[in-house]
């Protein structure tokens, strides 16, 4: 399993979204990730943990495309925890092949 959070511990998290452009971009291969990110923000959601949210987000590691395990890696927060996702500009993270892939979901 692989997500990004705050450098301060605060629960704020990498958006989904991003995570699936990184997978795209390191073609499945979590080793491949940048350990750390600095990038500009474009948004960032927040709301409380709750047992909708747990069972919501999951994030898919995938090996080998053989099989996928889902991972539920909000889980770990107590209800009520307050959450943020921040979704950031990936224009000088992905490269350009897969920038033009992406183009009708994200303006760069």
């Amino acid at each position: 399993m692989h997500f990004y959070q705050d450098v301060n511990g605060l629960n704020i998290f990498l958006h989904p979204i991003n995570n699936k452009y990184f997978k795209l971009q390191y073609h499945d291969d979590t080793s491949l990730f940048p350990l750390s990110i600095e990038a500009p923000v474009v948004e960032l959601r927040g709301f409380q943990q709750t047992d909708q949210t747990q069972r919501r987000y999951k994030y898919s590691f995938f090996n080998w495309k053989i099989y996928s395990l889902k991972i539920r890696f909000l889980n770990h927060l107590p209800l009520c925890s307050d959450i943020s996702f921040v979704e950031i500009d990936m224009k000088d993270l992905l490269s350009p092949e897969n920038q033009q892939h992406l183009k009708d979901e994200v303006s760069f």
